[in-house]
């Protein structure tokens, strides 16, 4: 079963994922992102699509990589994500395809993912995963 939560904190937003595999949560985390960025930004028409390959040391900082990677992309690219693949999901690295809107303003809320109170962690009901944004 897949879910995702943005919940409020002060000056941040706490990002809570969960989903039946490693890959899933991090398709949730960069939806969830994409989501709460392109809220109120109009979009072109025309759409991006990037393959992004991360790697970190254990898989709460490959979360907050990954989270990190795109908000650049989004920034720099005016678009965010809403479509996921999944290509390749390790506890140290992650390999996936990500597509989603032109915007016709890059999105600013979210300045990045931290490394404060981040955990991805596997359970008996799957992965979950927790990472403050900067917003």
């Amino acid at each position: 079963m897949r879910t995702r939560r943005l919940l409020d904190h002060t000056g941040e937003v706490r990002l809570a994922v969960t989903g039946s595999t490693l890959a899933e949560v991090f398709a949730e985390s960069a939806l969830a992102f994409g989501e709460l960025e392109a809220e109120a930004i109009p979009r072109t028409g025309g759409t991006r699509s990037d393959r992004v390959s991360v790697q970190a040391p254990d898989p709460a900082a490959l979360l907050v990589e990954w989270l990190n990677e795109l908000i650049w992309r989004a920034e720099t690219g005016r678009w965010v994500p809403t479509e996921v693949e999944v290509a390749e999901a390790s506890p140290t690295s992650l390999v996936a395809t990500v597509s989603g809107p032109e915007l016709t303003l890059p999105p600013s809320l979210v300045k990045a993912a931290t490394l404060h109170g981040a955990r991805c962690q596997e359970s008996a009901d799957g992965w979950r995963a927790d990472v403050v944004l900067d917003v």
